[in-house]
């Protein structure tokens, strides 16, 4: 929004300069007519790049009388929800094959991390060790660190 606050009518040259995203619609430079003690609003819509974590917009305004800029910094927060599957099964002998095919649009945000064990109990040891060691001290944290141990 550019707002004029003075009485007269003013020609205004507009330059947009953004880094972290591409322009979608709309041109980077608007020249226009602003009338006194008025606003002209102006609307960029942006992309964000995949891999950006801020955006930084620049833009000046200039008129035959008058020069401004104004440089921001906009954080990106991304909407992503982590997920974790796990799953249990058997191996035979001769070994398994198994492709994994990740999506086109997938981003450096992620990670893949395969673990296997001798057996579905093995997989319980590295759970009981942190159970084990667990600061607090209560009830549902005795039964939950020792339970398992019988089962084990």
């Amino acid at each position: 929004m550019l707002n004029r606050s003075d009485g007269d009518l003013a020609q205004v040259r507009l330059h947009m300069t953004i880094e972290g995203a591409d322009l979608q619609g709309g041109k980077p430079e608007e020249s226009f007519g602003i009338v006194g003690n008025g606003q002209q609003n102006l609307v960029w819509p942006v992309a964000v790049d995949a891999t950006s974590d801020q955006v930084t917009v620049t833009i000046s305004a200039e008129s035959d009388a008058y020069a401004d800029a104004v440089r921001v910094a906009i954080p990106v927060r991304r909407y992503e929800t982590p997920e974790v599957v796990a799953t249990a099964g058997s191996v035979p002998a001769t070994g398994v094959t198994e492709a994994i095919h990740l999506p086109d649009a997938a981003t450096d945000n992620g990670e893949l991390e395969v673990t296997l064990e001798p057996s579905l109990a093995a997989g319980m040891i590295d759970g009981l060790n942190y159970l084990e060691h667990y600061p607090y001290e209560c009830n549902e944290q005795t039964v939950s660190r020792f339970l398992p141990n019988l089962f084990t």
